[in-house]
């Protein structure tokens, strides 16, 4: 939702305005609100059509004869002002996302949702039908999907439309994929038509794709009219039922009473259909639902001044998806159709979906847990449930850690660095900036200038380091809550305990420690070698790791920034180390794998290795874990050193760490593995 701008009324007929939903074939779109309270979507009709004498008779009789349409999943017209200059309509609002939307941002529907999906339409059409309308554009973007339910929305716009300046001179109104084919050579549309759009939709729904393809209008509106649909994507069960409503021939294809039923009586026996009772839908599509409608109730109301001057802006970052809204006309010199507006919606934190959900099997240590297939991994990150996962070729994955089945996939255009993530979201950094996506859909938050320093997430924030500055942005809205100059290039950070730790370098080395609420530098101590690289926390000591040419540890105490003990290694890259309370362990030495005590800097154990150590170490519940060249994945005893199980993955092991009771290993194979913890 955008917000009002300085050229948009307050009022419209007694409804208060409260923000743009989008524009299309009609006219403007805004949410409002009744005198009561009740949210409503307001269709301010365009100009031109305004003075157009056919629009308006057919205009009035359609929208009088969709007010008649009652049904549970409709959405029909309240009131109109035909008479007022310029006209309007006003329909229920239903805070719910298209199915457009819910399957571009989260996949396809599971094959239970789409059954109900299908019942749920019929029932609509049905009504439709009963009140003598054809909906004739029934299409994604027209389909709701509220909490109890599909909604179909804008019957009786499209037959308003036709006739009308917008459909003169070989112009006709339609959405090519889902038009019925004597809707597209310009024969008499029936209700038979209606019923071949729902058969486009459900193929739609479970496959995400669209059974006569896409591209330039002519090509898909051929395809409608002399080819086959693809369906071999389409459920075995579902698609016999598909293929029926498909039917090139009107009185080949099943009315829709038949259709409500046995789309019904599918949906009681459908797979996964035992998984759900009291809700419409299984809980996949309840997420998606729940993301939508937190997200309007942080919509602002905002007119700029006069004059042209920019109106104010929302904090959340808005995205463009495809808006329940009228259709909109576009030229062809044959068969004319209208395309879908995207406008842009405000899009909110959204619960993740939880791996309580699955039910797990036990399963010994070294054994692997789930297996999943990935492009290379650069940065990993788990919260709540959840494994994401950012690779070289910009797609982040969100996996489901009880067995790794994905959640949902999206592409990143900027180049990825840092990935954070926590119970609500997942938090990228890129040359692009900062950005946070929900954690259940992979939907854009907010999002941050360009940041090319470090990111980390702890305490309800967000820690940047900003060249020689260390941001504090809320991870809910991205708004900024401290900046904190320090002089120098921040190169790591680190959150613990309400204190954030940042190790900058030049032109000068130094480790600070910061107040995470204020933002205040308690102190600030330099450090004896350069090229800081990375900060790990453990009680009351923090650790530095960095290279000046050879690799090095320093710990220091989080209290005070009194430095406690040095690790000198001779190789020329920073370690890699992992710690807790009493010991700390250090790799990246070689083939070896190192223990210090926490405070003293006493060694304890070393583990040697016939092959140079590549991943790790990670520790948990008195394991250590790293990763081999070879390919091996180790977990050694914490204690003494001692192997306790090895994996092989096949492919030099490209990062270890563990999580929840879960360790995760990826290699260069492009492979995922989880192993379960003790």
């Amino acid at each position: 939702m955008e917000p009002l701008r300085a050229d948009d009324p307050l009022m419209i007929g007694g409804f208060r305005l409260r923000g743009r939903l989008g524009s299309g074939g009609m006219g403007r779109v805004y949410l409002g609100m009744a005198p009561s309270g009740r949210l409503v979507a307001i269709k301010v009709v365009r100009t031109e059509l305004a003075r157009d004498a056919e629009f308006l008779r057919r205009f009035r009789t359609e929208v009088a004869a969709a007010q008649a349409v009652s049904g549970i999943y409709t959405a029909p017209a309240v009131a109109i002002g035909l008479d007022d200059d310029p006209p309007w309509l006003v329909t229920t609002f239903i805070a719910a996302p298209t199915l457009q939307q819910a399957v571009d941002e989260g996949g396809p529907l599971p094959e239970a949702a789409a059954w109900r999906l299908g019942a749920g339409l019929a029932e609509a059409l049905a009504a439709v039908h009963a009140c003598g309308l054809v909906h004739r554009d029934l299409k994604p973007t027209n389909v709701l999907l509220a909490e109890d339910g599909p909604r179909v929305i804008d019957f009786g716009v499209s037959r308003a439309l036709d006739g009308t300046v917008l459909t003169k001179t070989g112009i006709a109104i339609g959405t090519p994929p889902f038009m019925s084919p004597e809707q597209a050579e310009g024969k008499p549309v029936t209700a038979a038509s209606d019923v071949f759009s729902l058969g486009s939709v459900l193929c739609f729904a479970v496959c995400g794709s669209l059974p006569f393809g896409d591209g330039n209008v002519p090509a898909v509106l051929y395809r409608v009219v002399n080819e086959p649909p693809a369906l071999d994507r389409v459920p075995a069960g579902l698609r016999d039922v598909v293929a029926g409503c498909l039917a090139k021939d009107p009185a080949r294809r099943p009315d829709v009473p038949w259709l409500a039923k046995r789309l019904a009586d599918g949906s009681a026996g459908s797979p996964g259909a035992e998984e759900w009772t009291v809700a419409f839908w299984p809980i996949e599509v309840e997420l998606r639902i729940r993301a939508f409608r937190a997200g309007l109730s942080e919509g602002p109301v905002a007119r700029g001044p006069a004059g042209g001057n920019e109106p104010p802006t929302i904090t959340r970052v808005t995205v463009a998806v495809e808006q329940p809204a009228e259709p909109v006309a576009v030229e062809q010199p044959a068969v004319p159709v209208a395309v879908p507006v995207a406008v842009p919606v405000a899009v909110p934190v959204a619960e993740p979906r939880r791996s309580r959900l699955v039910k797990r099997t036990p399963r010994p240590s070294g054994t692997v847990l789930w297996r999943a297939r990935s492009e290379p991994v650069q940065a990993m990150a788990v919260a709540d449930g959840v494994c994401y996962t950012a690779t070289r070729t910009g797609k982040v994955c969100a996996l489901d850690t009880a067995n790794g089945k994905r959640i949902w996939r999206r592409p990143h255009p900027g180049n990825l660095t840092g990935l954070a993530a926590d119970d609500k979201n997942v938090y990228l950094l890129s040359d692009m900036g900062t950005c946070a996506w929900s954690a259940a859909i992979g939907q854009t938050i907010w999002e941050h200038g360009a940041c090319d320093g470090p990111l980390t997430v702890g305490s309800g924030a967000v820690y940047l380091g900003e060249k020689v500055q260390v941001v504090a942005l809320t991870a809910e809205l991205g708004r900024t809550i401290w900046r904190t100059p320090l002089a120098a290039d921040v190169a790591a950070l680190a959150v613990t305990g309400g204190t954030v730790y940042a190790a900058v370098t030049a032109p000068g080395n130094a480790l600070a420690s910061i107040d995470a609420a204020t933002g205040d530098i308690r102190w600030r101590r330099i450090l004896p070698y350069g090229n800081p690289w990375r900060l790990v926390t453990a009680g009351d000591v923090v650790y530095v790791t960095g290279w000046s040419p050879d690799g090095w540890v320093l710990a220091a105490d989080a209290r005070t920034g009194r430095h406690l003990w040095e690790f000198l290694s001779a190789h020329a890259h920073a370690p890699e180390i992992a710690a807790v309370e009493g010991a700390v362990y250090i790799s990246g030495t070689g083939a070896e794998v190192r223990t210090y005590h926490v405070r003293s800097g006493q060694p304890g154990w070393t583990r040697k290795f016939a092959s140079a150590v590549t991943a790790g170490p990670a520790i948990a519940a008195g394991l250590v874990y790293v990763g081999l060249d070879t390919g091996d994945v180790h977990a050694l005893d914490a204690a003494t050193g001692g192997d306790l199980w090895s994996y092989p993955l096949g492919a030099p092991v490209s990062s270890v760490m563990v999580a929840a009771g879960i360790a995760y290993a990826t290699s260069a194979e492009s492979a995922i593995y989880a192993f379960p913890a003790p």
